[in-house]
């Protein structure tokens, strides 16, 4: 049961490792059509912003527990430098989430004594090796190409919408996969997760391709053992300055962290 609390916390910040993402459709276009232009825009994307809500709730032992994140992320491919900024609530606490990562180094902020710490634990940089990709959206792009033909693109204004709901197979393997990549210790449990909702929906700019908005919600059920646990998982998030990030500054405070083994 401790491993189901560590993968539902690590579920509702999964979210760090999403950053962009695009779709399009003029009503001529097919699925294929679709991801095809998804893959072409997201390689086009060197520097984005994001604002992240992130929230799962579950009943635990009798007790209803939730979990939100409230964060913002800027992140520049070349070369990668990451900035996260936030708070997270979580077991009836409330911590703020202060981290850069760069090519080589992932500096935390002590979240008791504010210290900046430059973590060197291989357990860490697993868990954050494929975020340090999450410019070429490969996760993402992925996902819509194993669920393109169910997905379903409309024309809202100056935007498409690219939708989907449902819990087909190829879409619960997709949607693991994708959290599996992202959060490496997560496997051994999520073989035994069941996903009996998923709700997608991305919104892009109908001329440029690059996202605006992206949500998801999902009912999931984790079993371990006889015991299982069943929550809800909701996702919000706004891009802005698509390609307008043009240098993330790391102070000489967090430059100059001590290296320290994360425990």
């Amino acid at each position: 049961m401790k491993r189901i609390k560590r993968i539902l916390i690590a579920l509702a910040i999964c979210s760090l490792s999403i950053t962009a993402v695009g779709c399009s459709s003029n009503g001529k276009m097919s699925n294929e059509d679709i991801v095809k232009k998804i893959s072409e825009s997201s390689k086009s994307v060197k520097s984005s912003k994001a604002n992240i809500e992130s929230k799962v709730a579950f009943n635990l032992g009798g007790k209803d527990i939730a979990t939100s994140v409230t964060m913002e992320a800027e992140s520049i491919s070349e070369p990668l430098t990451v900035k996260i900024t936030g708070k997270t609530q979580t077991f009836g606490k409330s911590f703020d989430m202060n981290m850069y990562i760069t090519e080589g180094n992932i500096y935390l902020q002590n979240i008791n004594t504010k210290e900046w710490m430059n973590v060197k634990d291989e357990n860490i940089k697993k868990t954050l090796e494929k975020r340090k990709n999450s410019a070429n959206f490969n996760d993402v792009v992925e996902l819509l190409n194993i669920m393109q033909k169910n997905v379903k693109v409309e024309e809202k204004g100056s935007n498409y919408e690219a939708t989907y709901s449902g819990v087909d197979d190829s879409a619960k393997e997709a949607l693991k996969k994708m959290i599996i990549s992202n959060q490496p210790d997560a496997e051994k449990v999520l073989k035994n997760m069941e996903i009996e909702k998923l709700d997608i929906k991305y919104v892009v700019d109908k001329n440029t391709f690059y996202p605006t908005e992206f949500e998801m919600k999902s009912v999931m059920k984790v079993s371990e053992g006889n015991q299982s646990v069943s929550f809800d998982m909701e996702m919000k998030v706004k891009y802005s300055d698509i390609n307008k990030v043009k240098e993330i500054v790391i102070p000489d405070e967090v430059k100059n962290a001590k290296e320290t083994k994360a425990k």
